[in-house]
């Protein structure tokens, strides 16, 4: 059962795409408005949330199909699908949200001290020429 969740290509999706956008976003030559890139994010995230919670339970379902005499707690996994089917459709924009943040603000803090460290050298090298 663990392997199904791993290997969840849309739960993957969901978790590198943040780190990806901010590096795209502050490396990058493009320049994204960071408003314009979590709002992208909280929508493909929501989405894929979405997606991965069926590809869970469709892998399940091929997994208690090809497996004969498959095990009762398989089965009652299946079965009992609706409350984390509803929670994602209502909150999946919510899971986005902080799975964001908790990329987007260590980068923004990351990006602030690698400014204020450029400007200081810059700041002693004027110095240094006068």
């Amino acid at each position: 059962m663990l392997r199904i969740a791993l290997l969840n290509p849309f739960f993957i999706a969901f978790a590198i795409l943040p780190p990806l956008l901010i590096i795209a976003m502050f490396i990058g030559r493009i320049r994204i408005p960071g408003r314009v890139l979590f709002l992208a994010y909280v929508g493909a995230g929501w989405v894929s949330v979405n997606l991965g919670i069926d590809y869970h339970y469709m892998m399940l379902d091929r997994l208690i199909d090809s497996t004969p005499n498959a095990p009762q707690e398989w089965v009652d996994a299946l079965c009992a699908d609706g409350a984390k089917r509803a929670f994602g459709l209502a909150f999946g924009w919510a899971y986005s949200i902080v799975y964001f943040m908790v990329w987007f603000v260590p980068a923004v803090i990351l990006r602030e001290i690698h400014h204020v460290i450029r400007r200081s050298k810059t700041g002693e090298d004027r110095e240094g020429a006068s």
